[in-house]
């Protein structure tokens, strides 16, 4: 019932305390501290005062603390809990990453990294085509099916080089959109080789020809990233969400367990 603006201005931090304070006296105390730390906090980025090594970690300490009371009196919420996962708004994307989890949990990490792959896929695909109004983030274009460029048709080496261009273009966009390319660049050696069927259907899987063994720290570790980048991409104003490419794929993720 904490009313998030006043006059069409957000709430200020004394004002939040006040109305948290009359919602549970109890955190009286708490809401004090917080008050003073505040404070040192607006004076370190309004007047570049610079709070002491003891004060920080204060912040630190009282900071976490703040937030485990608060989230359990107010939100019935274990602070510890919660995750990244919680705070992306697009509901099929939160349960196939939910879901990545699950498969980690029950050793299944190759499942774990296609459900992460294909999430961050249709989420990149959203992106690129609200900035680019022109395509979805393709999967690979592999020349292998084809035995090489040589084998190909003049046709088919323009179709070919045409995709390459646009996965060009796409990774720049998201490498623009605050993506790490150290992060990126770990990201797509994890990445397996997919094929998406026309009815959306994952159909073929497997990892790159260098035999990489899909591990559970890969799996955890490329989950984490993809959750975050989406949620990065909401605090720029995009819309990650799952796109009609990979409907068929979220169907499958969810309910297969092999």
């Amino acid at each position: 019932d904490i009313p998030q603006r006043v006059k069409g201005r957000d709430l200020p931090f004394l004002s939040l305390a006040e109305k948290a304070e009359q919602c549970e006296p109890l955190i009286a105390p708490l809401s004090a501290r917080l008050v003073s730390l505040n404070n040192i906090r607006n004076l370190a980025q309004h007047e570049a005062v610079a709070p002491s090594a003891t004060t920080l970690e204060e912040c630190r300490v009282l900071g976490e603390y703040a937030l485990q009371q608060l989230f359990k009196i107010f939100f019935n919420i274990s602070f510890d809990d919660l995750s990244q996962l919680e705070l992306i708004h697009s509901e099929e994307l939160r349960r196939l990453l939910q879901r990545s989890l699950q498969l980690i949990e029950l050793d299944k990490y190759m499942r774990s990294l296609l459900a992460s792959y294909v999430s961050f896929y249709s989420a990149a695909a959203a992106i690129t085509d609200h900035l680019t109004q022109a395509y979805e983030m393709p999967l690979e274009f592999k020349t292998s099916s084809y035995g090489g460029l040589n084998a190909l048709t003049e046709a088919e080496k323009s179709e070919f080089l045409l995709a390459k261009m646009e996965t060009l273009e796409q990774n720049m966009v998201l490498l623009i959109t605050g993506i790490s390319i150290t992060d990126f660049s770990r990201f797509r050696l994890l990445r397996p080789t997919f094929m998406i069927s026309a009815g959306g259907a994952i159909y073929q899987y497997q990892y790159k020809l260098d035999d990489k063994i899909e591990t559970k720290e890969d799996a955890e570790w490329v989950q984490r990233f993809v959750v975050n980048v989406i949620v990065k991409w909401q605090s720029l104003g995009f819309k990650p969400v799952l796109t009609g490419r990979y409907k068929g794929a979220y169907e499958q993720l969810l309910k297969d367990s092999e």
